[in-house]
């Protein structure tokens, strides 16, 4: 007979991982549960950093303790190489440390564990979700392929349990933002967005002066671009600029949200609705009340979550999962995609009039690589926001030839990208130098302009940026405009150009540039 009944297993661990809202504390319990009927000391939730070639720990639960961490550690090439072989085993037993390339990689850095046997289920259900559910007991040799078929079939739970971390992890983001204390509308943008949207006054000003125009209003908004592009941090501007900024902001992903969960998540549920709902829930329309509710990748939304969507933004009511009467619920609603929404239709995927009512008031965000002469206010931006989320004491300086490298760059995973490559580049920063030249695609670089090198690096950004432009309009011989000229090179506006010129006292006239 088998020791542990799957049945009996798969019910008394679902129960645990969802019976409490806090993650955490449902990792705990089931370590308890698990602790019963195998060995167990320890859970790690672990989530990939593609970008950063690093692994963070989300979350740890002991039998004694569960928080949530920021704990990262970068891997070598044989550690991240291993992690994203889309060929890697989902289900692995290690029995003793460092005899896996993941592992030898953390013990060399840590020199953790290294008396521990472990159990892995790599989580990867959607691209861009790289994660790992780690289960450790203290000892060598102390799992068995009984064992790991068990765990295993938790898979799809932990999936869900990883994207729910993530999601918390950005709400978290957010409502550290929304503590902060606005004043009034000027404020609203210079306090909270202000620090995010960098580039307002240049690539992203025709954004800006469309969010102005439709924050004071109700109406729902559309936001169109890329991924990465920033449409959360529109959002939230939209958000604080509007009567509503002392309601709350529930930023969510709609492609995050299991299939299985998504009315109840979105509009919350009465108790017996399903099995396992032993109490009534509110959902995230209801947490939204009176503010703004962001519907990232709208795209993503089932059918049914469609149509009780279009049921809000027409009468402006909810039905909870198992209840039979309407509740009101006074929510803007700001959604956004990268997709193409009226090919979705097309195909059947998307309701055209849910489309009709979001589309009011579309807003396009370009991508990085249209609004390339914001690179150097958002270097300098992340370079200072990752500094300190890392705890270095000083900035290290920018290697020669940065400027020249990340401007040449296409940037397919755009602020986002960018913002990673930083917060890698200080990870492995050495002797006070920051360089990208390891982390960027050769493939990807410009070949569009050959500038030598400086031979000593600069001691600011703006130091960079000016002998850039400088080195540029000499190569130019003082033409800003038309073919050839050096906004071109540098792709950027004329007008932008002018005034980073001015900004760094180079005069406009071909004869006047100061050299």
């Amino acid at each position: 007979m088998d020791p542990i009944d799957p049945n009996t297993f798969f019910r008394e661990a679902m129960g645990r991982l969802f019976g409490r809202g806090e993650i955490e504390i449902a990792m705990q319990e089931l370590l308890n549960y698990l602790k019963q009927v195998m060995p167990a000391d320890r859970l790690h939730l672990n989530h990939y950093h593609r970008e950063l070639k690093a692994l963070r720990v989300l979350v740890v639960a002991t039998l004694q303790e569960a928080l949530r961490t920021r704990i990262i550690y970068p891997l070598d090439e044989e550690g991240s190489t291993y992690l994203e072989d889309p060929m890697i085993t989902p289900f692995e037993i290690v029995n003793k440390f460092g005899d896996h390339p993941v592992d030898r990689s953390l013990s060399r850095k840590s020199g953790l564990f290294m008396d521990h046997s472990g159990m892995v289920v790599h989580l990867r259900r959607q691209e861009g979700m790289h994660g790992s559910l780690v289960l450790f007991a203290e000892g060598n040799y102390r799992f068995s392929k009984h064992h790991l078929d068990r765990i295993a079939m938790l898979k799809e739970p932990f999936e869900t349990l990883l994207k729910n971390a993530l999601r918390d992890e950005e709400m978290n983001q957010m409502k550290d933002i929304l503590n902060q204390d606005l004043r009034h509308p000027d404020a609203k943008l210079d306090s909270t967005a202000a620090d995010q949207i960098v580039g307002r006054n240049f690539g992203l000003r025709q954004v800006m002066e469309m969010v102005t125009e439709v924050a004071p209003m109700n109406s729902p908004v559309l936001l169109l671009g890329e991924t990465g592009v920033g449409k959360e941090v529109i959002a939230h501007a939209i958000h604080q600029l509007s009567d509503r900024s002392q309601g709350p902001f529930i930023p969510i992903n709609s492609g995050a949200i299991p299939e299985g969960l998504m009315d109840s998540e979105l509009f919350g549920h009465e108790r017996g609705a399903f099995t396992g709902a032993a109490s009534r829930k509110e959902g995230y329309f209801q947490l939204a009340d009176g503010g703004t509710i962001f519907l990232d990748e709208i795209g993503e939304l089932t059918p049914q979550a469609q149509v009780r969507l279009l049921r809000v933004l027409q009468e402006k009511t909810i039905q909870p999962v198992g209840g039979k009467g309407m509740t009101q619920v006074d929510v803007r609603i700001i959604a956004a995609t990268h997709r193409d929404l009226q090919e979705m239709i097309l195909r059947g995927r998307f309701r055209s009039d849910l489309w009709f009512r979001l589309h009011v008031f579309p807003v396009v965000i370009p991508s990085l690589r249209d609004r390339k002469e914001d690179i150097p206010a958002l270097l300098t931006h992340f370079i200072e926001k990752k500094r300190l989320a890392l705890n270095l004491t000083a900035t290290p300086r920018l290697a020669p030839g940065t400027l020249e490298l990340l401007l040449g760059y296409d940037w397919p995973g755009n602020v986002r990208e960018l913002e990673n490559m930083v917060e890698r580049a200080l990870i492995l920063a050495k002797d006070g130098f920051l360089s990208f030249h390891p982390l960027i695609p050769q493939a990807n670089k410009s070949e569009s302009l050959e500038i030598s090198e400086p031979t000593e690096a600069f001691s600011s950004l703006d130091d960079h940026m000016a002998e850039y432009i400088r080195r540029v309009l000499r190569k130019t011989k003082g033409r800003i405009e038309g073919s050839g000229g050096a906004a071109e090179i540098l792709r950027i506006n004329p007008g932008t150009l002018r005034n980073r010129m001015k900004k760094y006292g180079i005069l406009f006239r071909k004869k006047e540039i100061r050299w």
